[in-house]
């Protein structure tokens, strides 16, 4: 953010209620402006919305119960064909 020439502009409107919050929040964090502040809105959003990636975690996840669900897919497949054999028996 510093350092960086700022050279884009974004423009959004809001309600009193709304700028009057947003002003308090200002002074209440020694945000300097609501210009500063919505930008640093901004960043942390991009920061933490960037990707549609899922989350590690939740990929290890899916992954563990793709393995789980094959399995008991083979499972079923091998108790499907013992119970064939000994009905032909």
């Amino acid at each position: 953010m510093f350092g960086e020439p700022l050279t884009r502009m974004v423009s959004f409107r809001l309600t009193p209620e709304e700028y009057g919050r947003l002003r308090e929040v200002c002074v209440q964090n020694n945000v300097r402006s609501v210009s500063d502040a919505a930008r640093r809105a901004i960043e942390y959003w991009l920061d933490h919305c960037r990707s549609s990636e899922p989350p590690e975690e939740l990929s290890r996840q899916v992954e563990r119960l793709h393995h789980q669900v094959e399995a008991l897919t083979e499972l079923v497949g091998r108790k499907a064909v013992e119970k064939t054999d000994s009905q032909g028996n």
